[in-house]
Parts: structure tokens; sequence; C-alpha cells
């Protein structure tokens, strides 16, 4: 079973959080570590629902637990 965690960035935090993992796959690449699991992070972060999108979804607002 898997944990489902959801965190609320800005803009400037998301986009820090996803040069730093570009970053970390360039390394890993350059130095033959597999990048699989960096990819598969990195992807559901680019592909992850915004907060505008969340609350579509929940109706009334976002229910932070």
């Amino acid at each position: 079973m898997q944990d489902e965690v959801c965190l609320v960035v800005t803009e400037e935090e998301y986009h820090i959080i996803v040069n730093a993992l570009n970053e970390l796959r360039t390394r890993c690449i350059k130095e033959n570590i597999d990048t699989t699991d960096v990819d598969y992070l990195l992807l559901n972060i680019i592909d992850g629902k915004k907060q505008k999108d969340v609350e579509k979804v929940r109706g009334d607002g976002y229910d932070a637990r």
C-alpha cells in the first residue's frame, strides 16, 4: 500500500524542486546511475494537480490533513 502525500508549494518553490530534480537526473546520467526513481518523481511533480484543480475536485476548498 502506498501513502499519498499532498504538498502545497508556491510557484517559486515548485520551480526550485523541478530544477533540483533535473540537475540530480543529469548528474546520475553522467555517472551512469539508474535514473528510474528520479524520472518517476520528476514526472509526478510535473503532472501533479495544482491547488485550483484540487479545489474543483473537492468542492468547497482544500482540506489540509
